[in-house]
């Protein structure tokens, strides 16, 4: 074990924690023979819990990412379907709740905001690159209705569908 680094652990207080420390506490104060030896055996167990329970934290976490990374390529893939974030969250084997909070901290938008952002992108590439009409362009991407799909295409990009047709298509 490196006793050399630096690193911090935030620690909620566990129980082993709590008794492994007052083994060494008690040991130190009844100073009997090799006192010492015994309290640095017992503070470098306690050490190795603690990174035990930081690398199993650490695999949460990944677990985690990952499971967010696969509900975005979800929707990338899918991007015109109506999940909800309930859906996503059962894709991921999370609760609903766990799920939105990760999701968050990991892209900084909700599930659905992110889900909406990446439609928004796939309908300026069909602006850009096809005939579609923009009611074709809005069930394409999943929306309910093109007067919706134009809203939030104007609300995310400031301009209509048709307006960022034909400003691109004029540059």
């Amino acid at each position: 074990m490196d006793l050399k680094t630096s690193r911090v652990y935030r620690l909620t207080p566990q129980q082993h924690y709590c008794s492994v420390f007052e083994e060494i506490i008690d040991e130190t104060l009844q100073k009997k023979a090799h006192y010492e030896a015994l309290c640095i055996s017992r503070l470098l167990y306690l050490m190795a819990l603690i990174q035990r329970d930081n690398a199993e934290s650490d695999d949460s976490v990944r677990r985690q990412l990952k499971n967010v990374e696969y509900a975005i390529q979800h929707m990338n893939k899918y991007c015109d379907s109506s999940l909800k974030l309930e859906d996503y969250a059962a894709m991921c084997r999370m609760s609903k709740y766990h799920f939105l909070r990760v999701f968050k901290q990991v892209t900084g938008a909700t599930p659905l905001e992110y889900r909406s952002r990446i439609r928004i992108e796939h309908a300026k590439e069909l602006l850009e690159n096809s005939y579609l009409t923009v009611s074709e362009i809005s069930e394409a991407l999943g929306y309910t209705s093109p007067a919706y799909f134009c809203d939030a295409f104007k609300k995310n990009i400031g301009c209509s569908p048709i307006e960022y047709r034909n400003g691109k298509r004029l540059n």
